[in-house]
């Protein structure tokens, strides 16, 4: 399996730290926040591309799907604080080579929060170690 979640997480965590450093993020779905802004990033679909398995059946690319939920608690101007947060991970999603499918505002069950849903897509590409013994992926467009 194609497994670039923490790298996916990471760049989209301090991105947003840089540009809200109040902001909590979490690499899983949280029900009930306990801090606000919060950011959920997760990886929500992670399947071979079969239009590039070989002969050997290996995979050689993973269609990944990421789900972003932006929350805001804020007494004036929740929804000004979760758009502009849902703006910065877009722009980071987007940079990574991520097309954007979905970007709804969903009601919360707690009206005193704003709630912001976002999913990504993308097609990954199996890893390269490099000289260093890092691992390299490459994302495309799809």
């Amino acid at each position: 399996m194609i497994d670039v979640e923490p790298i996916i997480f990471d760049t989209v965590c301090k991105g947003v730290k840089a540009r809200f450093p109040k902001a909590k993020v979490e690499g899983v779905y949280v029900e009930s926040a306990a801090e606000f802004p919060l950011v959920c990033i997760y990886e929500d679909d992670n399947v071979t591309f079969s239009k590039t398995q070989d002969g050997s059946l290996r995979e050689h690319h993973a269609q990944v799907v990421y789900t972003v939920m932006v929350y805001s608690n804020k007494k004036n101007g929740k929804k000004e604080e979760a758009k502009a947060i849902a703006k910065t991970v877009d722009e980071i999603m987007q940079d990574m080579k991520f097309t954007r499918v979905l970007l709804n505002q969903i009601p919360n069950v707690d009206r005193s929060i704003y709630r912001i849903v976002a999913r990504y897509k993308a097609i990954v590409s199996e890893g390269v170690k490099n000289a260093d013994g890092k691992t390299t992926y490459q994302i495309f467009r799809r």
